[in-house]
């Protein structure tokens, strides 16, 4: 029995490093705009502090990074110490002297002070924990009155080729339009070959983490997390609205904005 668990532990210690490498390779367009509309929903107060739950290699974290004065400051967390590692990396190179990495486990409780945090981000990961209602109710203690909470998903049954057809469309988009189309189309070439190249990169650790979690992990629909909403709003002592869902990352993700309010 434990050498089993040894073998896999050491199977998902090599498919997490192999999947943020992956997952570092995503360039496509509707990524980007779920990086940056995340980080800008966030970010509305320059000096503020904000938290990244499940930051994996740090490009939200990132994201918010570049949306903050001096003054603010940014913090990932992640269970992944070779994820923090690539975070680290990326933010030296882009030079951003305003966020961090920490190696923390988001399905526990953290150890932060209550309302420590201006906002906070769960971008393609609070489907992961175990008990997303107890994290659901943490999140809250970690918010200011006031503070926001952004949580992403993918949703039930969520598809990767939607993504890939989204992202040509964009980059059709952009090319034929912005540059006539001889030069739009060689551009397009180019990026679609990039597309289809990244697509079938992804396209099998998807489908692994799919397998792999298929259990554990919670690809729900949103009557399901309205269930683990009200569940978190009855037992949490600190009181918060919820915003009207709406779909992002080329309508594969659900998104849920959460407003701490006063006690």
């Amino acid at each position: 029995m434990v050498f089993k668990k040894m073998i896999i532990n050491s199977l998902n210690k090599h498919f997490w490093r192999l999947y943020f490498k992956v997952y570092d390779r995503n360039q496509s367009e509707p990524y980007k705009h779920l990086l940056v509309e995340g980080a800008r929903q966030m970010v509305v107060k320059p000096s503020g502090y904000y938290l990244d739950l499940g930051c994996g290699s740090g490009n939200s974290t990132l994201a918010i990074g570049r949306l903050l004065g001096s003054n603010g400051g940014a913090l990932g967390v992640d269970t992944s110490l070779y994820a923090l590692e690539r975070a680290r990396k990326k933010s030296d190179f882009g030079g951003l002297n305003n966020v961090s990495f920490q190696q923390r486990d988001m399905g526990t409780t953290l150890p932060f002070p209550d309302g420590a945090f201006d906002g906070i981000l769960a971008n393609n990961s609070f489907y992961l924990v175990s008990d997303p209602q107890k994290t659901l109710v943490e999140v809250m203690r970690l918010l200011k009155p006031g503070g926001s909470f952004l949580m992403t998903n993918p949703k039930e049954a969520a598809s990767s080729s939607a993504i890939f057809k989204e992202h040509l469309a964009a980059m059709k988009e952009r090319y034929f339009s912005r540059y006539g189309q001889v030069i739009g189309g060689l551009a397009l070439a180019g990026h679609a070959t990039r597309a289809v190249y990244n697509y079938a990169l992804l396209l099998p650790f998807q489908l692994v983490l799919r397998h792999s979690y298929k259990i554990e992990s919670h690809f729900w629909s949103v009557r399901q997390w309205a269930e683990v909403i009200e569940g978190a709003r009855r037992a949490s002592p600190y009181p918060f609205s919820v915003r009207e869902p709406y779909y992002t990352y080329a309508g594969q993700n659900h998104t849920f904005i959460f407003d701490r309010l006063p006690r």
